[in-house]
């Protein structure tokens, strides 16, 4: 069918650039270093030059790759500095844990209805809302809920965030975003409370993290750990 055909399209499309992505934030792929052909590369990933071909145009307009002609395709420099994003399961993977996460909700809605309200995006713009929390050897350490903004990040529409959590996805498939983290602390609210087994009002770490790409709203997460259960550790280097 047709419809099955896009949606196995789209799959690909989706798998060969977060692989790519991952590739340069994990520096197998080096600033300056020259990828493989669009044929080297549709026969590593089992995918249509077309396909191969589109993938590169996307990252290149998101100023991740430059294709230059007879030079081929390689890696740019990341302009300004870039603040990764806080992945809670390369966190608990680090320190030898077990991690797993459960989907809470999910549901689709639109800023300024439903009590969605997301200041600075416009109103009856359509958004993905998930909830889910984050375990560390069968402990829950974080509440997470999430918005998506679907007319900035449409790609969201298919993903399954029962099987992967919207952070890592976010990393994953926006190179080199604007991150916005707010750090505070507050009490545990009823519902929280209860899904991160505290009482009610216990003292936690509360996280509110903005991503942007190229000024366009991309998600708004509230992160709320019981402290404690989780640390914060970041490092730059130039």
């Amino acid at each position: 069918m047709a419809i099955r055909k896009k949606i196995s399209e789209a799959t690909i499309f989706q798998t060969v650039r977060s692989s790519l992505i991952n590739a340069v934030n994990s520096r197998d792929l080096k600033i300056g270093e020259k990828l493989p052909t669009e044929a080297e590369l549709a026969a590593f990933f089992g995918a249509s030059r077309p396909t191969i071909n589109k993938v590169l145009r996307s990252l290149s307009q998101d100023g991740l790759l430059e294709t230059r002609k007879r030079g081929g395709t390689i890696v740019l420099e990341p302009k300004g500095i870039n603040i990764s994003l806080m992945e809670i399961s390369d966190h608990v993977t680090a320190i030898g844990k077990h991690y797993q996460f459960i989907l809470e909700k999910y549901h689709k809605g639109s800023n300024g209805s439903g009590g969605v309200h997301w200041p600075g995006v416009i109103k009856e713009t359509p958004l993905l809302v998930i909830e889910c929390i984050h375990f560390s050897d069968n402990i829950p350490i974080q509440h997470e809920k999430r918005f998506i903004n679907l007319d900035s990040a449409p790609e969201a529409n298919s993903v399954d965030f029962s099987s992967v959590s919207a952070g890592k996805w976010i990393r994953n498939y926006i190179p080199f975003p604007t991150v916005t983290q707010e750090l505070g602390a507050v009490g545990a609210g009823n519902s929280v409370s209860d899904l991160l087994r505290v009482r009610r009002a216990t003292p936690c770490i509360g996280i509110r993290q903005l991503v942007k790409k190229n000024n366009e709203f991309i998600s708004l997460a509230e992160l709320t750990s019981p402290a404690g259960r989780f640390q914060i550790y970041s490092l730059y280097e130039p």
